[in-house]
Parts: C-alpha cells; sequence; structure tokens
C-alpha cells in the first residue's frame, strides 16, 4: 500500500497506530491534538518579599507572535475540519478529523506534531 503521509511528515505523526489510521480510506474521524510549531515562551521570575515569587512573560513580541501563528494554522484546519477547538495556552488545537481531513494539513510547516487526544477516565461514584 502506498504510504499517503508521506516520508517528510513522518516526524509529525510519531505514534505508529496513529499513522496505520491515515493510511486507511475510512471516514471514522478521531479525536486528535494538532500541536502548533511556535517560538520559545521567554518567563522571568520576580521575587517579591518573603518566600513569594511572581512569574512574568517577557514583552518581547513572542506572545503576539504565537498567537498569530495559532490563528494562522486554527483558520487553515478549521476550513478543513468541522470540529475544532484553539487550545491558546496549550499551543494547540484539538479537532476531530477523518484521515482524508488530516492528510489536507498535515503538511502545513506550522504543523509540529498531530498525536490522539487522550482522555481522561474518572471514577463513577
Amino acid at each position: 500500500m502506498p504510504d499517503r503521509l508521506g516520508t517528510d511528515n513522518k516526524n509529525r505523526v510519531r505514534d505508529p497506530e496513529l499513522r496505520a489510521w491515515l493510511q486507511l480510506k475510512v471516514s471514522e474521524p478521531r479525536e486528535l491534538i494538532v500541536q502548533v510549531q511556535l517560538p520559545r515562551r521567554h518567563i522571568a521570575i520576580h521575587r517579591t518579599s518573603g518566600s513569594r515569587s511572581s512569574m512574568r512573560s517577557r514583552g518581547d513580541g513572542v506572545y503576539s507572535e504565537r498567537i498569530r501563528r495559532l490563528s494562522d494554522l486554527y483558520s487553515v484546519i478549521s476550513k478543513v475540519v468541522s470540529k475544532s477547538v484553539l487550545l491558546t495556552g496549550a499551543g494547540a488545537i484539538a479537532i476531530r478529523a477523518t484521515p482524508a481531513e488530516v492528510l489536507r494539513f498535515v503538511d502545513n510547516p506550522l504543523v509540529k506534531e498531530i498525536r490522539q487526544n487522550r482522555r481522561v477516565l474518572t471514577k463513577q461514584r
């Protein structure tokens, strides 16, 4: 079977089971997390009186660049996928997509990694 993912994108989809799912011609969607290629955050820790400390982001434009890249990729993905949620703090986008939909944006240079969304199981009382 020919590899629909392509060699350049194998680092973006590291999970072998997810790579195999992308090769299938199925319409069953999965919940995935798309990590966005973002500049590193710059955080400064300031000591205050006593034992307290505070963290502040340095105002060097990194935050606005992060938001711009997240928004750019979100606009691309939202045109392809019907269900997507922007996770600004995590630098990611949560989606529900089919293999065909994922293959339409996986080669975007802003995509850092695509992985399955791990659900947290809660205990029933």
